[in-house]
This record gives C-alpha cells, structure tokens and sequence, in this order.
C-alpha cells in the first residue's frame, strides 16, 4: 500500500493506492489495474469506475435497457443518435451546453459528470456572468461559513430551458454558489439529466452520440 497526491474534478487530496490489480467485470478480465482508496463512494456503493477502464473501446451507455455495451467500432445504431464534439481536459469530459434565462442565451462547456446527482451545477465564474441568482425562481438556499467564518450562499433555483444542440430540457434544477470566486471552477451536467438520455463515447474520448429517451 502507498499513499499518493490525486486529482480530480473538484481538487486534489491524497489517498491510499494499490498496485497491479486484476478487476473482472462480467466476461472482461483487466489486468494491473491501480485501485485508489476513497471514502465517498456514494450512497450504496463501495466504489466506483471511470471511462478509463474502458479505454480501448466504443462505450455504449443505454439507460433503456439499464445496460453499459462495449465496441470495438462505432455500432450501426449509430443513425438514430446526434453527435457532438467532446472537449477532452486530461480524461475530463465536456460538452458545449447552453442556458437561457431571462430570453438571454449563455454558452458555456459543462463536464459530463454521473458522481453529481443533480442535473446542473454553475461554476462561479458563470454565476457571475448571468447573475442568475436574480433571474430565476430559488426553491432551496442555505448560508454556509467555512473555517475563517467567511459565508458562502449555496442555492438551488429552477433553469426555465437548457440545451445541447437540439435537445432542449425544460424547467431543470439548477445548483449555483454567491458569495465566491474560483471555488467552484467547472460548470456540471450530472445524473439527473444524464439519465435522460442514451449515450455513445468513442474510443478517442472526442465525439459522443446522444439519444433522447422518452420518460414516463
């Protein structure tokens, strides 16, 4: 066992790391695997996988059939989805979204990221920008203080319309901070609106194909 400084999208801490593991998932043995420790898995799970583990292969993500395929090409079905371009940020995903408040559009790249369960987190930045604390209906807010009793306004309102393309999402929670700057450095698609939709990622990790779901 080592100890080693690890990244990910909210920051870096350190966490305990085992060498060359042989993870086995369904018919698919993978060999020296590294596995980190990690205390926050998420409710009902002891632990959690990345794209990465898939990296030599076209990764399907069908929520109708609750199953994850794996190609190795793009598969025929292909026709019936849209493709987008992926930004690639050092095996972070993120894809080009828009959101409309007060009949103002405001472009910006969001991680694909299922570990948030909600549907959008703002990054500070975009918060500042649209000032959207003023311009939609907030259904939760809270006053926190961090150790040096400094106050941070989490709150979450209701978007009237979201897009990725032509896929428009009507009245989607949205989570935002005041109060800050720089903290909170990546706005977020999670599970929420993740889940909505069937997914198809290359093997680059540049282009991913989307199907809309119809949801009861």
């Amino acid at each position: 066992e080592n100890e080693i400084e690890v990244s990910a999208w909210g920051g870096k801490g350190r966490s305990r790391y085992s060498k060359s593991n042989i993870v086995q998932i369904s018919n698919i043995v993978l060999d020296s695997i590294e596995i980190w420790e990690n205390d926050r898995s998420g409710p009902d799970t002891q632990g959690k996988f990345g794209l990465n583990l898939f990296k030599n292969y076209v990764v399907d993500i069908d929520f109708d059939k609750n199953l994850i395929l794996l190609y190795n090409s793009i598969p025929s079905k292909i026709s019936s989805y849209d493709r987008f371009t992926l930004e690639n940020r050092n095996g972070l995903l993120l894809i080009k979204g828009t959101v409309y408040i007060n009949n103002q559009a405001y472009t910006n790249y969001f991680l694909i990221h299922s570990g948030y369960s909600g549907a959008i987190l703002l990054d500070d930045e975009f918060t500042l920008n649209s000032q959207i604390g003023e311009s939609v209906k907030i259904i939760l807010e809270e006053q926190l203080k961090d150790s040096f009793g400094n106050i941070v306004k989490a709150k979450k309102g209701v978007l009237p319309k979201f897009s990725l393309g032509e896929f428009e999402f009507n009245d989607l929670p949205v989570g935002f901070f005041e109060g800050r700057i720089g903290l909170q450095q990546m706005s977020i698609i999670g599970a929420d609106l993740i889940k909505r939709v069937n997914m198809i990622i290359d093997k680059s990790r540049s282009t991913i194909y989307l199907q809309s779901r119809i949801l009861n």
